[in-house]
């Protein structure tokens, strides 16, 4: 007799035999072959709720809930726990993923093949940057894009910890500074100048400094880069670069908090002006010791071996690159 685990992998299998027909047979009639059901429940546990997984399908919310109540009476099990706010897997639900996510995936990349032997723009381009270059300019390219091609959907990790594009399977970073890494690609699309900032607040309050020096009797506040915790030491450019030990009683791992701290007047950052550009229009934050500024960070755009990428990726790039050369937005106030 079977275990209820044993039942449950014998209604995957099911599910799929005509997924290994389909490969047996090379007949890759993706959309008519496989399980509405099954793709509703993975592309629901991949992006959360029902509703960002019908607007990544193009179906009605209702319309995924259904597939995946029929797929739960058809496996006779739960396979999420349901609230008003959140579903969290089962531990069958658990288990149904862990088997079916790859042969989904296998599906949907001979999808994307087949679409690019036509010259179809489609599939999920993953993209890594900061918060505030998602926010600034990443954002704003992407959607421009997909408006071009609606077959394609973006997935972002937009945290300032540093991803490794092979090992976290990213196919394209943004990346502010020097980039140094013999197996990817990085093209300069911009510049991102680093300056000093404080509030109108601070500066009523305390004065800015007037020369480099003049920061050894200011609070600055620091920044440690997360992961290897190292501090950031302040740059300049007199007659040459220099580096300045400046000292202040915050520290911050996260640039969000760090400028928002600055905006209430506890002390000047020094960062890149995409971080603070809103705020300087605005007028929340000013900027001082521009004539100490050192060169300008540059914005690369990288990715692996072009040869390897696919037809996405590569429209991307070169929709990037090419933006890069007329549009204001890669050229930050």
């Amino acid at each position: 007799m079977l275990t209820r685990k044993g039942m449950l992998i014998h209604c995957i299998n099911k599910q799929y035999a005509i997924f290994s027909y389909v490969k047996i047979k090379k007949t890759f009639i993706i959309n008519m072959y496989a399980s509405k059901t099954i793709i509703s429940f993975v592309k629901t546990v991949e992006h959360g709720t029902l509703a960002a997984a019908a607007q990544y399908l193009g179906v009605s919310a209702a319309a995924v809930g259904q597939n995946i109540t029929r797929l739960e009476n058809t496996l006779g099990v739960k396979l999420f726990f349901r609230t008003t706010r959140d579903l969290t897997l089962t531990d069958e639900g658990k288990l149904l993923y862990q088997r079916s996510n790859a042969p989904i995936k296998e599906l949907e990349e001979i999808n994307h093949i087949f679409a690019e032997s036509r010259n179809i723009v489609s599939g999920e381009i993953s993209i890594s940057c900061t918060k505030k270059l998602c926010e600034n300019i990443v954002l704003e390219l992407a959607t421009d894009f997909a408006q071009q091609h609606p077959e394609v959907s973006f997935s972002f990790d937009s945290s300032d910890a540093v991803k490794d594009i092979q090992r976290d399977s990213i196919d394209i970073a943004f990346r502010i500074g020097s980039v140094q890494h013999q197996t990817i690609i990085a093209r300069k699309i911009g510049t991102n100048p680093l300056g000093v900032y404080c509030s109108p607040v601070y500066q009523e309050k305390y004065g800015v400094p007037e020369t480099i020096e003049d920061l050894l009797n200011h609070n600055c506040l620091q920044y440690v880069f997360p992961g290897n915790q190292l501090r950031w030491i302040w740059q300049f450019n007199t007659s040459k670069p220099v580096k300045i030990d400046t000292s202040g009683n915050f520290t911050f791992n996260d640039p969000a908090p760090m400028v928002e701290a600055c905006r209430k007047g506890l002390g000047l950052i020094q960062t890149d002006r995409y971080s603070v550009s809103e705020y300087l229009r605005e007028g929340s934050l000013v900027s001082v010791l521009e004539q100490y500024s050192p060169a300008p960070l540059e914005l690369h755009l990288c990715y692996g071996t072009r040869e390897r990428l696919p037809l996405r990726v590569r429209k991307f790039i070169d929709y990037v690159v090419e933006q890069s050369k007329t549009s204001e937005l890669l050229s930050p106030l």
